[in-house]
Formats: structure tokens, C-alpha cells, sequence
């Protein structure tokens, strides 16, 4: 006579537990890319609010100086005009004060070009193309571009 018997198998208590593992194993790397992505979309806001502030700060000063070079070592508290900013560079950022924006890992840069009204580079123009780069670790998270001369100034991403 066979008697019956209640309750699971060895193989079937395997199997359950394969797939309680491979659905922990896809919930852990969800979970991971979110966290990922969070973190870039916290890097573009940051990156985004620093090139801004920096830009600002740029288009505040004059137009025109008669010479352009790079920035050695002057302060940037006696940065009078535009062209002033050419190469420099700040890590970590500080606003104008001097008061830490963000931590070591952030870099702001600024490139100034002689350009002319559509942008295109050229050696005597009396137009700039301002561009404010931000990086965090070595990897640029915002920029922001403007051409700026006479009386207008058009800013583009």
C-alpha cells in the first residue's frame, strides 16, 4: 500500500529558491541604477547652477580689453573685464567672495574666443564667445556657451 506524503520535494524547494534569487538579483540591479542615475541628474543640476552662476558673473564685467592672455595667477577679484577670464580656472568653485560653492572634486573653467556674430572663430574680432565648462572628477557635467559684443548677448547650451 502507498501511502501519500504531503509537503514539497527537494527539487521543488531548489527551483523556488532559483527564482526568489534571480528576482532579488533583478531588484538589487534596478535599485542600483537608479541610485546611479539619481546621482548623474544631481550632477547635471549642480553642474548647471555653477556654469550659470559663473557666466553671470562673466558678462557682469566689460566688453573689451586691448589684449588677450591667459590668467597667471591673478586673483579673481581684480578681473575688470571680459577677456580677463581667458584660461582660467577654479577647483573647487568659489563665488566672487571667495566662499566655497562645492566640494574638491568640482572644477569650473572659462574659455574666451574672438569671434564673430554667428559664432565662427576669427583672429581680430571684436565679439567673444564666452564658454563656462563644469566637471566633477574629471568628467564635464555642464557647459554653457554665450556670444557677446555690442549691444547683445545670446546664450546657448
Amino acid at each position: 500500500m502507498r501511502t501519500s506524503h504531503r509537503g514539497m520535494s527537494l527539487i521543488e524547494a531548489l527551483i523556488s529558491l532559483l527564482i526568489v534569487g534571480i528576482m532579488a538579483a533583478g531588484g538589487l540591479a534596478a535599485a542600483g541604477h537608479a541610485a546611479r542615475m539619481k546621482t548623474v541628474g544631481t550632477d547635471r543640476v549642480i553642474g548647471d547652477r555653477l556654469a550659470t552662476v559663473m557666466l553671470d558673473e562673466v558678462l557682469s564685467k566689460q566688453l573689451i580689453r586691448r589684449s588677450m592672455s591667459p590668467v597667471n595667477g591673478r586673483e579673481r577679484s581684480t578681473f575688470t573685464c571680459i577677456d580677463d577670464y581667458l584660461g582660467y580656472r577654479q577647483s573647487p568653485p568659489r563665488d566672487s567672495a571667495g566662499v566655497l560653492m562645492e566640494a574638491d572634486d568640482w572644477e569650473w573653467s572659462v574659455d574666451i574666443d574672438r569671434c564673430d556674430a554667428s559664432g565662427q572663430s576669427q583672429t581680430h574680432g571684436s565679439m567673444r564667445r564666452v564658454t563656462v565648462r563644469v566637471s566633477r572628477d574629471g568628467a564635464t557635467k555642464a557647459t554653457l556657451s554665450t556670444v557677446v559684443g555690442g549691444a547683445f548677448a545670446e546664450v546657448s547650451p
